[in-house]
């Protein structure tokens, strides 16, 4: 018996030896004081996103000690990246600040990042791959492109919450080449886009935007361009150039409880496409027709 017990100790201890130095943490760090060649504890952070992804195991995640800038990194598989409590910054002078171009079934949330492209990034972030896509509490300025950009071939759900864009071209674009996305936004503030604020380009898209506020879009506040369905209640849009613009045939956008403010032109619409209304949005200081269709009752 005691040769038998002495021979499963040595096995256990062969078994704790065998696991590999490299194996991922199912929670990682980075600091402003960090160093990548650390193995990215609590103890030791890495000082960028891209080495700490390394290290988490999908599925995992990655959080802040204190503020940094972390860098631009892809996102290749499951994982939250939360920098609550301290100011996780990244840099993206002239490139794009967070690529994801995960697995068909990965879910990506990103929470608590400050996102700049200092005038001459591209874009915030951009989703190319990857099943859901959380946005939480993040604040997007400074690229020449697009703050969101959602650019998918296959099916995808989008949440974008408490979020701040500004300086951008548009704010957020949604765009699948098959399937379909369904995207939620909620209290989203798109200031100074140099295009639109919101952007449905695709006739599979489906996106539902309320108690946000877009101003001062050169181009318009929501723009249906590729015949999807936009839903928008509690919304102000102000200063734009148009405020809701349905310019794609059979695209619709429904509206309720919406306050347009001082745009060029209140609500645009093209031949096939349509503007519904529930009857309780404000329109002030606004030229342009009003909303077309059959009114639709929103609860």
């Amino acid at each position: 018996m005691n040769k038998l017990t002495a021979g499963l100790g040595a096995a256990l201890v062969l078994c704790v030896y065998a696991v590999p130095a490299n194996a991922q943490a199912t929670r990682t760090w980075v600091s402003g004081t960090g160093n990548d060649a650390n193995a990215c504890t609590r103890s030791a952070p890495c000082a960028t996103f891209s080495t700490a992804l390394s290290k988490t195991v999908a599925g995992g995640e990655i959080d802040c000690i204190d503020a940094g800038g972390f860098g631009t990194f892809t996102i290749n598989k499951s994982i939250t990246i939360d920098c609550g409590g301290a100011v996780g910054s990244i840099l993206a002078n002239g490139v794009t600040g967070i690529t994801v171009n995960a697995g068909a079934n990965d879910k990506i949330v990103l929470r608590n990042l400050n996102i700049q492209g200092l005038g001459a990034g591209t874009n915030g972030i951009r989703f190319t791959a990857g099943f859901h896509l959380t946005v939480d509490n993040v604040t997007i300025t400074g690229f020449t492109s697009r703050g969101i950009d959602v650019d998918k071939g296959a099916s995808a759900n989008v949440y974008v919450r408490d979020t701040r864009i500004a300086n951008v071209a548009t704010g957020i674009r949604l765009f699948t080449g098959l399937g379909g996305i369904n995207a939620q936004i909620d209290n989203v503030r798109i200031d100074n886009a140099s295009a639109s604020g919101l952007e449905v380009a695709s006739g599979s898209t489906i996106a539902s935007i309320s108690n946000s506020v877009i101003t001062n879009a050169t181009g318009s506040g929501l723009l249906m361009s590729g015949g999807g369905f936009i839903n928008a209640s509690r919304t102000t849009i102000a200063k734009s150039g148009i405020g809701v613009n349905s310019n794609a045939p059979s695209g619709s956008i429904r509206v309720s409880a919406m306050n347009l403010q001082d745009n060029g032109t209140g609500f645009a619409v093209v031949s096939g496409a349509t503007i519904s209304s529930a009857g309780n949005n404000k329109v002030i200081g606004t030229v342009g027709p009003s909303p077309n269709g059959v009114a639709i009752p929103f609860r």
